[in-house]
């Protein structure tokens, strides 16, 4: 995703940003650096918004043909959950 333009990159999908966003996320708990925090939880607030809920689980919207859906929610659920921070989760 290019911010300047507010458009997808060609060669970009949701599964590498997601990834990026994993990374980001476990860099900032890694180091305790709150900028890093911030633009992972910002980054997976965006990642967030391609999924959907339906009875208290979200399911992604991503197309199949773009990336595998199941993969995008795992690694999205592991960078959620390497977010840095005290704050309760959901059990």
């Amino acid at each position: 995703f290019d911010p300047r333009t507010g458009r997808t990159l060609d060669a970009d999908h949701e599964l590498r940003q997601a990834t990026a966003a994993r990374a980001l996320a476990e860099a900032a708990a890694f180091t305790g650096d709150d900028r890093l925090g911030a633009a992972a939880a910002q980054a997976v607030l965006g990642l967030l918004t391609q999924t959907r809920e339906s009875n208290g689980v979200r399911t992604p919207t991503v197309p199949a043909d773009r990336c595998n859906p199941v993969a995008f929610a795992a690694t999205l659920l592991m960078a959620v959950e390497a977010l840095p921070g005290d704050a309760p989760r959901k059990q």
